[in-house]
């Protein structure tokens, strides 16, 4: 291997030219992919290699690395842009100790990921993916509804709404009174598992017939949690909330656009290594880095979803030649 190879025959200096030439080498994908922090990567570049690196080293390559990434991100932003259904999902982080927020807009084949100190509308625009966006939309209840009215269409996240409704259920004071939410529950199931196993549409009876179950439990949660002044019982709240936004809950009984799901699982997904690092790392020391490792991991998610490895990515960045994702989704 190339690895023991050097290690019997290379010089001190000579491992110190390798971290630096190219091909990049183990500094850039460890600390790119950002499960370990940048004390951590030059740790184990000093155990695996005997070569002492310093943090502002592994931290100048990653600047590097990120250096060539306006032209990738302008046209993912210009390839999501274009999607027919987009899913979107937020996540709280910290930066410095206090509170910013991880994004994340995604279509299929297509990640990207961004960084803000506060979760304003000003914030959402300045991504600029959404703004002027015309598709279907998948999101959670709260947050995004600037832009519904622009949209095709919304599917709000069942899967949001089904343990919404098991609160409902877990709280209720006797059966009767959780008896609604157990049919909500059943009725979205029963829609959601049409609409996995790939049917290209539902007969108009069934989504006459899921339609109407719904509503009815829903209006059914309204009258058995009265509401006579001051604030409103949680179950009331999601009752209502459920049949004002029924077409936003249901639409994925009538729209099988490809990549509309009744979940936002994927985006939520995508979070995940976000919530990863945050726990490795504890914090970024300001929006700056947040944003410079947000913007690496939409370029590796993207690309590795397009069959690159991070490595091969990772070269042609640093290259000048950073991999662009294809004209059409």
């Amino acid at each position: 291997m190339r690895g023991g190879y050097l290690r019997g025959r290379a010089t001190r200096d000579q491992w110190s030219d390798l971290l630096r030439a190219e091909p990049p080498s183990l500094r850039d994908a460890q600390a790119a992919e950002g499960q370990i922090s940048t004390e951590r990567t030059a740790r184990l570049i000093a155990g695996l290699l005997d070569v002492e690196v310093s943090t502002g080293f592994v931290d100048r390559c990653l600047a590097r690395l990120d250096a060539p990434q306006d032209r990738f991100e302008a046209e993912l932003k210009q390839a999501l842009r274009a999607s027919d259904v987009l899913g979107t999902a937020e996540s709280p982080i910290s930066l410095a100790g206090e509170r910013g927020y991880a994004y994340t807009v995604r279509a299929t084949g297509l990640t990207w990921y961004g960084a803000a100190d506060n979760r304003g509308h000003a914030a959402l625009d300045g991504f600029g993916i959404l703004p002027g966006y015309g598709g279907v939309l998948i999101r959670d209840y709260v947050g995004h509804h600037k832009y519904d009215t622009h949209l095709a269409g919304v599917q709000l996240c069942c899967a949001h709404l089904l343990r919404d409704l098991q609160g409902v259920i877990d709280n209720a004071p006797d059966p009767e009174r959780a008896a609604w939410a157990r049919a909500a529950q059943r009725i979205l199931r029963e829609a959601g598992q049409a609409h996995a196993a790939g049917h290209a549409t539902l007969p108009k009876d069934e989504h006459a017939r899921i339609e109407k179950e719904f509503l009815n439990a829903a209006r059914c949660g309204i009258s058995v949690n009265p509401h006579s002044g001051g604030k409103k019982p949680k179950a009331r709240q999601l009752a209502e909330r459920l049949l004002d936004k029924a077409p936003q809950v249901l639409r994925f009984t009538q729209d099988f656009t490809p990549g509309l799901t009744w979940t936002n699982n994927a985006s939520e997904q995508a979070l995940r290594d976000i919530k990863v690092k945050m726990k490795v790392s504890g914090c970024w020391r300001g929006l700056t880095g947040a944003h410079r490792y947000l913007r690496i991991r939409s370029y590796l998610t993207t690309a590795r979803t397009h069959g690159l490895t991070a490595m091969r990515a990772i070269h042609d960045a640093l290259a000048g030649t950073p991999w662009l994702p294809p004209t059409t989704a």
